[in-house]
């Protein structure tokens, strides 16, 4: 029966981008489990914090990004239902070694396309991959298409070589990189279906009845490596990297992906995986720095010569908002403001500063940002002695222009004031002439 999946995981781990985290061991006494792991990493799968990090940039090998790409490429093309008959040249010894996982595939057996995703990422199956890869192209050109979608993923230590994860010249990756892969292909609702899966069913072909796909995804199933907070997941294998695995975990609060690499056994990966997200839920809890409380001072924008040209002021509009250890004050992080030219945003970098960082990186944000013109100041260079001495210059000089254009207003204010005044005045005798003028020529009446 297929696992019920607990939640849907936010994809946020694509290049750029963009949301990393400083995330230390936690302040108490506990520590983050050793794990027997050559390679390892523990992200938060809604904002792409790292939590856990151990050489998730060394170069290894691991046949899960080819797979993962492979299903993710397939469901892209869509008709899921349509089928497709097996090519010769897709399932022949050079290219499906008969060591690696597969379904058995015979020559011209026609298969439902979705069956064929369904046994790549439960069981790895080799045959199956290429089936699928070349069923709407040749091999070589769905291997140049998934590559391609590598590094759209932000993947820049994966070398991709085929779709089934043989190990050949040009196939590697990082556990990093893997975190990337999943992180993307669970934008995909029909990936995540698939994902989730522990059991599966085929549909019977002609030459063969049905067939039952178990994932090697342990988490997901009833046994011993059972865990409860397992939403899916995927295995392998390749002689030079020996076991890997990708698993992601919701506990309802906290959602996270761990990705393991060159681990000793196919159980330890297993028992890696869970301590490690244990660890995270018990000691890490959501965290939030407001962004109210962030401020981002003026950024003078300068020319190639060093002539300022304009300045830039921003303001923060949304919460930062990160996994850290319980307990953590703001009083605990650091924030950094930069801006960036290309994208006309600042970057809001907040670092946590406790004792024993686990990954030294910082989640960032985009602030909202508004330009100013810099009016006459933009063509002074900075730092320019002679350009600050022109500088107060024109300000005295624009003052002292100021002064005597107020000096001349008012003057002449005042004198219209004083003309008509003197206007006034004579008009008023005008008329006490005109007054004393009637009272005498009434008395010689008289």
């Amino acid at each position: 029966m297929k696992k019920l999946f607990r939640g849907i995981l936010s994809a946020a781990l694509l290049a750029a981008a963009l949301l990393t985290l400083v995330i230390p061991a936690y302040a108490a006494d506990e520590t983050p489990p050793s794990t027997s792991a050559g390679c390892a990493i523990v992200a938060d799968a809604q904002t792409g914090q790292i939590l856990y990090a151990k050489n998730i940039d060394k170069r290894t090998f691991s046949p899960l990004p080819n797979r993962i790409l492979t299903v993710l490429a397939s469901i892209q093309e869509g008709n899921l239902r349509n089928t497709v008959t097996t090519q010769a040249a897709a399932i022949s010894e050079d290219v499906v070694p008969r060591d690696m996982p597969n379904i058995a595939a015979e020559e011209n057996e026609i298969f439902v396309r979705e069956d064929l995703l369904y046994a790549v990422l439960l069981t790895g199956a080799a045959d199956a991959a290429n089936i699928l890869a070349s069923s709407n192209s040749t091999l070589p050109e769905f291997t140049n298409k998934i590559k391609t979608m590598a590094e759209q993923a932000g993947c820049t230590e994966t070398g991709i070589a085929n779709a089934n994860g043989r190990e050949a010249e040009g196939n590697f990756t990082s556990v990093k990189d893997i975190c990337n892969i999943v992180s993307a292909a669970y934008q995909n609702e029909e990936f995540r279906t698939i994902w989730q899966t522990y059991d599966y069913i085929m549909t019977a072909t002609e030459q063969n009845g049905e067939r039952t796909l178990i994932s090697v995804c342990k988490p997901l199933s009833d046994g011993e490596y059972a865990y409860e907070y397992a939403t899916g997941g995927t295995g392998g294998w390749a002689k030079n990297g020996n076991y890997s695995s990708a698993v992601t975990v919701d506990n309802g609060t906290q959602t996270l992906i761990c990705v393991l690499a060159e681990c000793a056994s196919p159980e330890s990966r297993w028992a890696d995986t869970k301590a490690l997200c244990e660890y995270f839920f018990n000691n890490y809890e959501s965290f939030t720095y407001p962004a109210g409380d962030i401020e981002i001072p003026r950024q003078a924008l300068t020319d190639t010569d060093g002539t300022i040209t304009s300045f830039v002021t921003g303001k923060a509009t949304e919460d930062i908002t990160f996994l850290a250890p319980k307990s953590t004050t703001e009083q605990d992080v650091t924030i950094s403001v930069n801006y960036d030219k290309d994208k006309r945003t600042f970057v809001i970098k907040a670092l946590l500063q406790v004792s024993q960082p686990l990954y030294p990186e910082a989640i960032q944000v985009d602030a909202q940002t508004t330009e100013k013109s810099a009016s006459f100041i933009s063509r002074i260079t900075k730092g320019s002695t002679v350009g600050a001495v022109f500088l107060i210059a024109g300000i005295v000089i624009g003052a002292i222009i100021i002064i005597v254009a107020a000096l001349f207003i008012y003057a002449k204010i005042e004198q219209e004031k004083v003309r008509k005044r003197k206007k006034l005045e004579r008009r008023r005798r005008r008329q006490a002439q005109a007054l004393r003028e009637i009272a005498e020529s009434s008395r010689d009446k008289d």
